[in-house]
């Protein structure tokens, strides 16, 4: 990660513009797994789970048993507001913490603003 620290004006317009990605590469590889599953049906999703997610589906049907278990907290709209909340929390936690360098004891209760050395009680404020 480059840091640059109080950039002319005329420079920010380059700054901030984005990469270019070509997405040939990915956009050939979606259709060509598109295309298996078209082909192979269920044996290709069963080898592309094993592929890319590295476990071994029995079927891919949810079972009545799976759904009952989880039923009540897929029906509990906090709970899964908290749950994305706190994945996308921890997300930014391990990029603060591998990738950038931000001491982990900073990022408590809160979030520690280390450009002002201050604690925020509010995001608005980060």
């Amino acid at each position: 990660m480059q840091y640059i620290r109080y950039p002319k004006e005329e420079d920010i317009p380059a700054l901030i513009t984005r990469p270019h990605f070509d997405h040939t590469a990915l956009t050939d590889t979606v259709r060509g797994v598109l295309n298996d599953v078209r082909e192979r049906g269920d044996s290709a999703v069963f080898d592309y789970e094993e592929q890319f997610d590295h476990v071994r589906l029995d079927s891919l049907q949810v079972s009545e048993k799976e759904l009952a278990e989880n039923k009540a907290l897929f029906e509990d709209k906090t709970f899964v507001i908290s749950y994305s909340v706190k994945s996308a929390a921890d997300e930014v936690r391990k990029r603060l913490i591998d990738e950038i360098g931000i001491d982990e004891k900073k990022i408590c209760a809160g979030i520690f603003d280390w450009r002002n050395n201050q604690n925020n009680t509010s995001i608005a404020n980060f």
